[in-house]
């Protein structure tokens, strides 16, 4: 279980530029709700419109979301039912591969798939949501969960400023939403502990 630690002197960790990008970040946000708003829509509802019945366990959309330029991908998905009180789903968010920083290290006790393969990397983060799409909670899973390579915390948390889903597809305002989160949180990122 991870705590966040949101007390204290945080901000006084990062530069000038971090905190304008975490305030941007918060603005985009903002206007992402507000346009979806304005068609009463939310973030999921996007995803999940022409994808068919909304089934416990399948990805939303179908195939994933990938941005090939920065090898960012996330996908939304839902577990039964008794398992998920007050929670419709999250999104589950990674970095493949490709779009890892050179020198990046998995841990010694993981056997990584080639850097150049075209595989998830590792998971990031998780953001459960709402009935009405709005996130409830941040969440990271076990690497059997996803599949992954497993690499330390300070890894991942520098693997966080490299996510950015920048195109159109399944909806422009879901993925600067999602790109805008990862962002955002930066201090609760800084600040976790491994429990």
């Amino acid at each position: 279980m991870a705590k966040a630690n949101t007390g204290g002197k945080i901000f006084e960790r990062f530069s000038e530029d971090q905190l304008i990008a975490m305030h941007q970040a918060g603005a985009e946000i903002l206007e992402c709700y507000r346009v979806l708003a304005k068609a009463k829509a939310n973030t999921v509802g996007e995803l999940l419109r022409g994808q068919g019945e909304f089934l416990e366990w399948d990805h939303y959309p179908k195939g994933d979301v990938v941005d090939w330029e920065t090898h960012s991908q996330y996908y939304y998905h839902a577990h039964p039912k008794k398992n998920r009180p007050g929670e419709h789903g999250h999104f589950h968010t990674f970095l493949r591969y490709k779009g890892m920083p050179g020198g990046a290290k998995p841990s010694k006790l993981d056997h990584p798939q080639k850097k150049n393969s075209d595989r998830i990397g590792a998971h990031l983060v998780a953001i459960s949501m709402d009935k009405k799409g709005f996130p409830l909670w941040l969440f990271t899973v076990n690497r059997w969960v996803t599949d992954e390579t497993w690499y330390g915390a300070g890894t991942i948390i520098s693997f966080l400023e490299r996510f950015n889903i920048d195109h159109t597809y399944p909806s422009w305002a879901t993925n600067r939403w999602l790109t805008a989160m990862l962002i955002l949180y930066r201090p609760q990122w800084m600040q976790t502990k491994i429990l």
